[in-house]
């Protein structure tokens, strides 16, 4: 408020130049105080009311771990917010989710829109791609964007196997094989999964192999300890 006191003028009024209100909606109070005058002193109320919508906030943060092709436990929530942080209710405002840092991901999903409350709650927002530390980048036309807390990404469920090593070998019958064989198991984005069981069966030519089972490792791979021709 400026300015602070000043003297009635010749029709007996007081005024101020300016009354600006808090940043915080809700009702703000002015008061005029004048000494050993009846009626001092009298109040004024005026109502702030939230700004125009200016960013972006995360109400709910994503999960902080995900697994590469699988929705997020935790979806993402943002608000509308005006200059000053006060929430914007607003309908049919577009936000968008962009990978902001990682190794190399992609997101299904990745929008959601506004209700009138203006939040924008997510719905099955998938991330999928290279193992690592990844975060998300929030946007909407003309709005100051929101960026997320980190979410650690591991590998999804087994997808594809393919011969790692000891193919196309030769022995003497009755032998084993110089280079075990072995197999590696990757998810759809390509990263190597641990703890898949492979199972190894002679299909032609006699011999044995030892396991017939495995477990794949951190790497992915899972091997026979010995192949002995027949």
């Amino acid at each position: 408020m400026s300015p602070t006191s000043g003297a009635t003028n010749g029709s007996g009024i007081a005024a101020v130049t300016s009354w600006t209100l808090g940043t915080t909606p809700g009702t703000n109070t002015l008061t005029a105080t004048a000494s050993g005058l009846t009626g001092s002193p009298v109040t004024f109320t005026a109502t702030a009311t939230a700004g125009a919508a200016a960013q972006l906030a995360i109400t709910t943060e994503p999960s902080s771990s995900a697994s590469s092709g699988v929705a997020l436990a935790q979806q993402p929530v943002l608000q509308l917010q005006d200059a000053n942080g006060n929430p914007v209710s607003q309908s049919g405002v577009t936000v968008t989710a962009v990978v902001a840092s990682g190794p190399g991901g992609t997101l299904a999903n990745a929008s959601a829109t506004t209700t009138g409350s203006g939040a924008a709650s997510f719905s099955g927002l998938t991330l999928s791609g290279t193992v690592g530390s990844y975060t998300l980048r929030f946007e909407s036309s003309n709005l100051t964007s929101a960026t997320s807390s980190a979410i650690a990404l591991s590998a999804g469920a087994a997808a594809t196997m393919t011969i790692n090593g000891g193919d196309g070998q030769s022995a003497t019958v009755g032998t084993a094989v110089a280079t075990p064989p072995s197999v590696i198991v990757r998810d759809g984005a390509g990263n190597s999964v641990a703890d898949v069981t492979v199972s190894f069966t002679v299909t032609a030519g006699g011999g044995t192999v030892s396991p017939t089972s495995g477990a794949t490792n951190g790497s992915g791979i899972a091997a026979v300890t010995s192949w002995t021709l027949g």
